[in-house]
This record gives C-alpha cells, sequence and structure tokens, in this order.
C-alpha cells in the first residue's frame, strides 16, 4: 500500500482506491505531519503534536468499494498514543526507531523525544544544550546516534543506558557551511548529507569526524 498523510487525515492508496483511516475520537482533526512504520505499526505524527498508530498495516482495513462516502463509514480509527507523560505540543516532524526499539521524535519547537523502556524523556536547549527546540528533520547514524537538523547546526543525542542524556552539537565552527540546517539524511556508507538553508549540500565523513565534501 501507500500511504498518504493529508490535511484532513490518512488515506491508503492501493494504485486505484483511496481508503480513508478516521480519527481517533477523542483526538482533535489536526494535519498529517510526518508518517513512520516500523515492524507493521504505522505511527502518524499530526501538526498539533499529537501521535497516533495503527497495529497492523497489513490487516484491519477493508477494501474500498469505490464509494468515498461507504468507505468513510466502514473505515477504522487510529489509536491515539498516550504516554502517561503526555505528548508534545509541538508539531512532530519525525518519528524514527532506533537499534535498541527506542523511538525517537523530533519536533518545531520542543526539541527532541525518545519513548525509551517505558518512559518518554525530552531534550531541549534549555536543560541539555539541544543547538535548537526547533527540528527539520532527524537521521540515524550506524551507532544508533539520532542527528537532528536545527537553526543552530546539528545536534547528536543519544541515551546509552535509562536516563542518561548525550548531546555532541556541530557549527560552522565543526566544518558546518550554514547554521541552519533543514534537512539531514545517512548515506549507505553510514555518512551524514545534510542540506542547508543558503548554503547548499554537504557531507559530514563519519569515519574521519569531519565535513568534507560542500557543494559550490
Amino acid at each position: 500500500w501507500i500511504w498518504l498523510g493529508a490535511y484532513n487525515g490518512l488515506y491508503r492508496f492501493d494504485g486505484q482506491e483511496y481508503m480513508p483511516v478516521k480519527f481517533p475520537e477523542k483526538m482533535e482533526a489536526s494535519q498529517v505531519s510526518v508518517l513512520y512504520e516500523s515492524k507493521g505499526r504505522l505511527w502518524v505524527g499530526f501538526n498539533n503534536g499529537s501521535i497516533a498508530f495503527l497495529s497492523d498495516v497489513n490487516s484491519g482495513i477493508p477494501l474500498s468499494t469505490g464509494n468515498f462516502e461507504e468507505d468513510l463509514r466502514r473505515a477504522p480509527s487510529l489509536t491515539l498514543w498516550a504516554p502517561e507523560e503526555g505528548l508534545p505540543g509541538a508539531s512532530i516532524k519525525g518519528i524514527l526507531e532506533d537499534k535498541t526499539g527506542a523511538l525517537w521524535i523530533s519536533t518545531y519547537g520542543e526539541g527532541l523525544y525518545v519513548w525509551k523502556e517505558n518512559r518518554l524523556y525530552q531534550y531541549n536547549v534549555e536543560d541539555d544544550a539541544l543547538a535548537g527546540n526547533d527540528i527539520y528533520a532527524m537521521a540515524i547514524d550506524g551507532s544508533g546516534r539520532i542527528w537532528g537538523a536545527t537553526d543552530g547546526g546539528i545536534s547528536i543525542c543519544s541515551m546509552p543506558e535509562k536516563g542518561k542524556k548525550l548531546v555532541q552539537n556541530l557549527t560552522t565552527a565543526n566544518g558546518l557551511p550554514d547554521e541552519i540546517i533543514t534537512a539531514i539524511s545517512t548515506d549507505n556508507q553510514g555518512n551524514i548529507w545534510g542540506g542547508s538553508n543558503e548554503k547548499g549540500v554537504f557531507r559530514y565523513n563519519t569515519t574521519i569526524k569531519k565535513v568534507d565534501i560542500i557543494t559550490p
């Protein structure tokens, strides 16, 4: 299936028909901002900070009848995620699961969260010296560390043991071409590629631990 996050909800597309998926009953409708699938579970982040999920993307949703009104009536609902610590109040920009099973959540306004061993922890500027609370994108490196692209450079975050938050920041002093990093991704060799606001694309070589490519 192709899953589509839209202004008014979530849709499954089979190549011919769009099948809607309902919002949870207790959740205010909001624009979908990110989709992430892991181990058959589809996580859905929203602009209002809510997070919901489908437990099994391969079952539980009927095939489309071709009639939108009928499909909407028959459509299942997402399940609202409700950790004890509460959900973010800022737009969800990214969701990633690391090799330990911890779930990382980036936001635009409240920094980074991680759900680890049934507890939600927050990384932010004020308490953890994060480079910025507005995180545009996330990537994960070969060591399982999370790289967050912010207005103040890149923050590399990890939690090697429960409750121990580690943050390393990269800025122009470390070779980044621009303070504002708007996109980030990991390549097959484990290097980090980033897109900047005004000064193009660059690569951070994780072997030699420095930026070794910057576009003209």
